[in-house]
């Protein structure tokens, strides 16, 4: 988890956020809230809670900051989540690769850290690190699916 290499992306991130904030009336306004979903996407792959935290504000502020009309904010948020879907994708294939459950990461299952990250585990034993039906579900529903496809 680089700090430099996770600041960079937060920076483009916010860069083509603000830019996307900015541009009302264009027909290319889709191009930088694009960017943003794709900065982010590697932001997130960088250092997952920070990125998320820089999420927050920065929705708070396109969202609610500038005033865009509802239709505009449908299509932003739209445009955004198709610029992450490959890293999320990437994620979440990567996880369950690598641990079995695509939402358990490789420092809670092999080190037993704690769900988010910082120090001890407060709520006991994560729900994905126990043999399940889903886990079962998840790879061969999904994961072998996505090898066949390639």
């Amino acid at each position: 988890m680089n700090h430099v290499t996770s600041l960079f992306f937060l920076f483009l991130f916010l860069l083509f956020g603000m830019k996307a904030g900015n541009i009302h009336e264009s027909r290319r306004y889709w191009i930088p809230v694009f960017f943003a979903g794709f900065f982010f996407g590697f932001a997130f792959l960088t250092r997952p809670l920070t990125a998320l935290a820089f999420l927050l504000s920065g929705a708070f502020w396109i969202g609610f900051g500038k005033g865009i009309n509802h239709q505009k904010l449908v299509a932003f948020v739209f445009l955004f989540l198709l610029g992450t879907l490959p890293f999320a994708v990437f994620y979440l294939v990567y996880n369950a690769e690598t641990t079995g459950a695509p939402f358990l990461t490789g420092y809670v299952h092999y080190f037993g850290g704690n769900p988010l990250g910082f120090g001890h585990r407060p709520w006991g034993r994560s729900l994905w690190a126990r043999k399940s039906r889903m886990k079962f579900i998840i790879h061969h529903c999904v994961v072998l699916r996505i090898r066949s496809a390639i």
